[in-house]
């Protein structure tokens, strides 16, 4: 196989309660713990040229992209029964250095589950949500969120320890376990939410196949992913910090839009974040495939560059301190809070959350 080579291949810093988790995780992997694809799941074709050896910890699992499509993926991968016991026992000490959420991070949380709301509601066709079904749902924060504003919702996680502190709601459900558990067989969800979940997913044809049997035939599903062309906004334009251990997909819009029309899914509307909501095709099953692979390389030349990562974290951190400052001389002069109204309202968004509290406009 093709190779090319990542010239920035700075290892993420971990403290040592993480590496410690790391190590462990490593000890239990053996040959067996890996399968390995022998061609592309969208494509079905073999021309691979693989990106990288080790990703964004240091561990070997190569990066592969194929040449006919564009799809990015983890080659090897870990099987079902390695993935399955890394989410349940290493996840979460290796992705944080804690194993239950603090408070203050369960309440920034939500506003991740407001802005999700306020995307899919930008649409005003997605006006009759009634079921949720919020999958991978981490500190539980999200599906409080939607539990405000849904009728019914459940929230799945396989770290029990991690939504420990979730708050009760007669209407909210929390289940430790995944799509495929057959307390979901007889189950229609009008709304499915994959935030930061599906790059993670081990099977995403298993996982869209099990999404068609439980969506409601009017519903709608939410995948929101670290988009190729966003790593200035995800990882500080530094593209071998986007390649990490727990990522087993890599996407664009275009190349998410490849699988899901392969899969039966048509997009409603999406962006390069990448945010995009889906609806299954129940028209057409003809799909075509475009070849965004050319662009892919492109873009890890662009971002694969010493002085653009420096100069991104520079930016961002003058960004970021700016708002710190003036966030602190709005509230001393007593102006906060009207600034922050009036702000949300040019922005037009449907759903506010001040003082702990929604806020439908």
């Amino acid at each position: 196989m093709d190779k090319i080579t990542i010239r920035n291949k700075k290892i993420f810093k971990v403290n040592k309660y993480q590496q410690d988790s790391i190590n462990k995780f490593i000890d239990t992997l053996k040959p067996e713990s890996y399968k390995e694809l022998s061609s592309c799941i969208v494509c079905n074709k073999r021309n691979f040229l693989q990106i990288s050896d080790i990703d964004g910890q240091g561990i070997k699992r190569p990066t592969t992209l194929c040449r006919e499509c564009g799809y990015f993926f983890i080659n090897p991968q870990f099987t079902d029964q390695t993935h399955k016991n890394y989410y349940e026992n290493f996840y979460r000490d290796i992705d944080r250095d804690f194993k239950t959420p603090s408070k203050d991070f369960y309440e920034l949380e939500k506003y991740r589950g407001i802005d999700i709301l306020n995307y899919i509601y930008s649409n005003k066709d997605l006006n009759k949500i009634n079921s949720c079904l919020d999958v991978g749902c981490g500190s539980g924060a999200t599906s409080f969120i939607f539990a405000k504003v849904f009728n019914e919702v459940i929230g799945i996680d396989l770290a029990k320890d991690y939504t420990k502190n979730v708050e009760k709601l007669d209407n909210l459900k929390i289940i430790h376990t995944t799509i495929q558990d057959n307390t979901f067989d007889n189950k229609k969800f009008d709304f499915i939410n994959y935030c930061h979940v599906f790059e993670h997913i081990n099977d995403p044809i298993k996982e869209l196949k099990r999404i068609k049997e439980i969506l409601s035939p009017n519903g709608y599903l939410y995948i929101e992913v670290p988009g190729i062309h966003s790593i200035d906004h995800w990882y500080d334009g530094n593209f071998f910090h986007s390649l990490e251990m727990d990522h087993t997909h890599f996407f664009t819009l275009n190349t998410l839009k490849n699988l899901m029309q392969q899969q039966g899914f048509e997009l409603v509307f999406g962006d390069e974040v990448v945010r995009s909501v889906w609806s299954i095709n129940t028209t057409s099953k003809k799909y075509s495939v475009s070849n965004e692979s050319k662009n892919i390389l492109g873009q890890i030349k662009k971002y694969d560059n010493f002085y653009r990562i420096q100069y991104i974290k520079i930016k961002k951190n003058i960004s970021k301190n700016f708002s710190k400052f003036t966030k602190y001389v709005l509230k001393k002069i007593g102006i906060f809070d009207l600034i922050k109204k009036l702000y949300l309202k040019k922005k037009n968004k449907k759903f506010h959350l001040i003082n702990g509290k929604i806020i439908t406009k």
